[in-house]
């Protein structure tokens, strides 16, 4: 599998919009202007100020090289009053906005906090959208259009979290999305879609939804997905096309499958998953339909999972490779199951409970029974891991000749003993 960067530099370059002193005096809300619609309204308004204080307010920007800039995102609050979204720009329209809350909205269909209009863009800085409700985007919508969040938090919103539907691009960092229910899952993405440094908890979807995160191509670093509960799909991801996921954890989320179910292709690379429940499938990674999906695993923790069929890997279709990686069963039902036109391939250094899945590389241990990991906690890094314990036959067990990355899902260099290990976990001084 061979996956490109996603658009994260490149896209920038619809950012070059005017800040707060590049241009004439910022116009102040309420002090100039007795509403923010008003100072928005004003071409003369290359950056609007706005005080702190609640604004009853449902905006529409038609702008090109317009920012808005709230007291902070506690200080500055746009309460729609359930009247539309607290903001909506226009089709071509450019925008920033920095430092608020958008609030109590009520979309007629699409995005409940913020609306971007097509064939424009919003950077979106320091922004809160909590409370509203859209039957797309409960958060914010965006379709044909260009997003960029970061230091935000989208939460407590009905009809998902961000929808960036196709064609879109949509770059997120830094970001909160929690709590959010109905409709669209926590994140859509119908194009490409990347996320950094970031976390997806205690999200809940309906019928409608086929995992928490839906992305058509996806890019994923140090990101926390944990705690959802999707009546049907993978309770973690859903990827049409490409993703690639690294350096960060997937937990304790129930669906269908547990993390995945049917799909394109996907790479995990430093990556911890476990403790994810399949109500109708694997407690993992599930390819059930058809297709040809490939899944590479490299360095991988896969343990603690739980299904009705395999724990952690269910391959109907389509082909897994394996490098490096553990897959370990929670209650001793099997770690995989292969079957009809499915595959497993290794490159080695796997470690595995039972011998389900089919390992055969160079170095493989499989049907260790107790890989001994500590339980799931905060090893330092951004994203919780599976220490490993001492005599753990995935400590060392990556033969030498064999590449195992720089560092593990902590950041911390490999190797550190006389090998490198198993996992996503390195442990240190051994």
């Amino acid at each position: 599998m061979t996956f490109q960067p996603v658009f994260a530099l490149a896209f920038l370059g619809f950012l070059a919009l005017p800040q707060p002193g590049f241009a004439q005096a910022p116009c102040e809300v309420p002090e100039q202007y007795p509403s923010i619609q008003s100072a928005v309204d004003d071409q003369a308004c290359r950056v609007v100020n706005i005080a702190p204080g609640t604004y009853f307010e449902s905006i529409f920007i038609r702008r090109i090289g317009l920012t808005v800039v709230g007291a902070g995102i506690d200080r500055t609050i746009i309460d729609a009053g359930r009247a539309g979204s607290p903001i909506e720009t226009a089709e071509r329209s450019r925008v920033t906005i920095i430092g608020m809350t958008l609030t109590n909205g009520l979309a007629e269909r699409d995005g409940g906090g913020l609306h971007v209009g097509r064939d424009g863009a919003a950077n979106v800085q320091r922004v809160r959208m909590t409370g509203n409700e859209a039957e797309r985007g409960g958060g914010v919508f965006s379709a044909f259009a260009k997003l960029v969040m970061s230091d935000c938090r989208i939460d407590s919103n009905i009809g998902g979290g961000i929808v960036a539907f196709a064609p879109a691009q949509a770059f997120v960092e830094r970001t909160l999305v929690e709590n959010n229910s109905g409709g669209d899952p926590a994140i859509v993405s119908g194009d490409d879609f990347e996320m950094r440094d970031s976390v997806v908890r205690n999200n809940t979807g309906d019928t409608n939804t086929q995992g928490t995160v839906m992305v058509r191509f996806g890019r994923f670093d140090n990101v926390l997905i944990a705690g959802n509960v999707m009546e049907v799909g993978g309770g973690g991801i859903s990827v049409g096309e490409r993703a690639l996921f690294k350096n960060g954890a997937i937990v304790n989320n129930v669906g269908w499958a547990g993390v995945m179910y049917n799909g394109g292709d996907v790479e995990f690379r430093n990556v911890t998953i476990s403790g994810n429940v399949g109500v109708r499938g694997t407690g993992g990674l599930d390819f059930e339909n058809g297709g040809n999906p490939s899944v590479a695993m490299f360095n991988v923790t896969m343990a603690h999972n739980r299904g009705t069929t395999a724990d952690n890997l269910r391959l109907r279709f389509g082909s897994a490779r394996l490098t490096n990686t553990i897959i370990s069963s929670a209650d001793g039902s099997s770690d995989c199951i292969v079957f009809g036109n499915g595959r497993i391939f290794s490159d080695g250094g796997n470690v595995a409970s039972d011998d389900t899945c089919q390992l055969d590389g160079l170095g493989d241990r499989p049907a260790v029974g107790d890989v001994l990991l500590a339980p799931l906690s905060d090893n330092g890094g951004a994203t919780p891991t599976h220490a490993l314990l001492p005599g753990s036959p995935a400590i060392d067990a990556v033969v030498a000749a064999q590449r195992c990355g720089g560092a593990d899902q902590r950041g911390v260099p490999r190797p550190q003993g006389v090998a490198c290990d198993s996992g996503a976990f390195e442990v240190e001084g051994d």
